[in-house]
């Protein structure tokens, strides 16, 4: 999986950042970014060309294994997707043996906090992200008062 910045440094959302930073064609891109490409939890640059599945056929395996997909591409709008994702199958864990959980859930809970860790900003960039916003919200509010 990889995962990527959709919101360039105007505050938009950016196909184009979007195919720069997960290396994929732009009009894919704009699919993802339009959400015409989601799955649970991931949006799926090539459905007809999964890492799990044969070539050329669609996608038929768990959407679990879109974390260890080449082609699974996530944005900042998933994070909270995965982190309850993650929550949830963690809670798991206490419900089966460990035999069971080493067998089906360990290596998905391992590809969600790969996934979490990777992505999840320090306080300081939250906060500045967070003035950032505010600051062109403030800048946008004072153009519309002008006209």
């Amino acid at each position: 999986m990889r995962l990527v910045e959709e919101i360039d440094a105007e505050g938009e959302v950016s196909a184009e950042l979007v195919a720069k930073e997960a290396g994929i064609d732009v009009e894919v891109a704009r699919r993802i970014v339009a959400g015409r490409l989601r799955t649970p939890g991931a949006s799926c640059a090539d459905f007809l060309n999964s890492d799990h599945s044969a070539a050329r056929m669609p996608c038929a395996v768990s959407f679990l294994l879109c974390f260890a997909c080449r082609n699974a591409v996530a944005t900042g709008r998933y994070l909270p997707r995965i982190a309850y994702l993650h929550q949830a199958l963690e809670s798991l864990r206490s419900a089966v043996t460990p035999a069971v959980w080493a067998a089906d859930w360990a290596t998905h809970i391992k590809d969600l906090f790969y996934a979490l860790v990777k992505r999840i900003p320090s306080p300081k960039a939250l906060s500045e992200s967070a003035r950032a916003r505010a600051d062109k919200q403030q800048q946008e509010r004072q153009e519309h008062a002008r006209c």
